[in-house]
């Protein structure tokens, strides 16, 4: 009887983490239709090309250590503090800023959450930092900048 009723809770359990996640993930997609995004080429072009625009880190200080995406404007602010921050760092509601992590989704939702401030132009990094070192693209670190090398 024990181990039924663990086998039930833990069933339980799992649908609830199940559930949390499905609705995370429309709730990212979500996101992602809303706001858009930019491509690895595309960001470098406009790195590139001196464009005007604003590039927003919104990963964890722990993750930051493996390195960022150079930009003459680059703010790094927590996904959770971005609503409480972004506006001392960023007055033109007109600016196009697009916003980066690790995979993308982070950046999804903050760039709909910047939107949702008033943020006009706010995009995400499609496929996120990943993507852009896949892509070849450097990143900068304290002890330099760095390049993946292509090993296929």
């Amino acid at each position: 009887m024990k181990l039924f009723s663990l086998v039930l809770v833990s069933i339980f359990l799992s649908s609830f983490v199940f559930s949390d996640n499905v609705q995370a993930e429309k709730l990212i997609r979500l996101a992602k239709k809303e706001v858009g995004s930019i491509t690895p080429k595309e960001l470098k072009r406009k790195i590139d090309t001196d464009e005007a625009f604003v590039l927003l880190d919104v990963r964890e200080p722990h993750d930051r250590f493996s390195g960022e995406i150079y930009s003459s404007e680059y703010y790094a602010l927590t996904r959770g503090s971005l609503e409480f921050e972004i506006g001392n760092k960023i007055k033109d509601k007109k600016s196009l800023i697009i916003t980066y992590c690790i995979a993308g989704n982070a950046s999804a939702l903050a760039a709909q959450t910047l939107r949702l401030l008033g943020y006009k132009n706010a995009t995400s990094l499609e496929g996120g930092l990943k993507a852009w070192v896949k892509a070849g693209y450097p990143l900068e670190t304290d002890i330099g900048v760095f390049k993946r090398i292509n090993d296929d």
